[in-house]
């Protein structure tokens, strides 16, 4: 099967981002895990805080990673998946964005150009007409249907 190159664009941000998430939400288990095990009552409070921050960020890389296989494989989920993922992270890199210092906005707004290029290739014009164009089709039953856009 063809595959547009706006979709490989978006299916290799996707994969990098993902792949990023899931070492960057190992490196955060790593660290709670590390506080759990100092400390009587603060440490492991922390720690626990960062455990549970790299789970979710293991959750949104995992969104990622499966738009990746969705979209291999055909299956119409996969734009939702990606497209929730990049809703949370762009989220997160909004509200750091205010809340951080210089350093922190610059490292979020430099890591996350992925996110900002995955929504603005779904919400281009193209892929609106094309959606459009599903809507009509007689292709519209098969799984594969959402992946012809060109």
């Amino acid at each position: 099967m063809r595959r547009p190159v706006s979709l490989k664009i978006i299916m290799l941000l996707a994969l990098v981002q993902g792949l990023a998430g899931l070492f960057r939400g190992f490196n955060w288990i790593q660290i709670g895990v590390d506080l759990f095990g100092r400390g009587i009552l603060l440490l492991p409070l922390v720690g626990t805080f960062s455990i549970m921050h790299g789970l979710f960020i293991w959750g949104v890389a995992l969104l990622y990673v499966s738009f990746v296989l969705g979209a291999l494989l055909g299956s119409r989920w996969a734009w939702w998946s990606c497209l929730i993922a990049v809703a949370v992270n762009l989220f997160l890199a909004l509200s750091a964005f205010v809340q951080g210092s210089i350093s922190d906005r610059t490292n979020r707004l430099v890591g996350d150009s992925g996110d900002s290029h995955i929504l603005f290739i779904f919400t281009n014009g193209t892929g609106r007409a094309q959606r459009r164009l599903r809507r009509k089709s007689s292709l519209r039953g098969r799984p594969d249907g959402w992946l012809k856009w060109s």
